[in-house]
């Protein structure tokens, strides 16, 4: 199931705004491998939460990283 699946399926049980990490539920396996290469990339993905994402990830292929923001 892609992400954005899982939060539209998924939204109204978590109530998205009042969950404090979307990350416990949804994990990008890839991450690890990636980032261990390229931690610049980790580190663009914490700016995200620094900048008040609720959800920050690659995506699933690795060719993007983006951050879910409630406005």
């Amino acid at each position: 199931i892609s992400v954005s699946a899982f939060l539209l399926n998924r939204s109204s049980d978590l109530e998205i705004t009042g969950h404090p990490n979307l990350g416990d539920l949804v994990v990008n396996d890839f991450e690890a491998s990636v980032f261990a290469k390229h931690p610049e990339l980790r580190e663009i993905k914490e700016g995200f939460y620094r900048d008040g994402a609720l959800y920050a990830s690659m995506s699933g292929s690795g060719s993007a990283a983006f951050g879910i923001f409630r406005q």
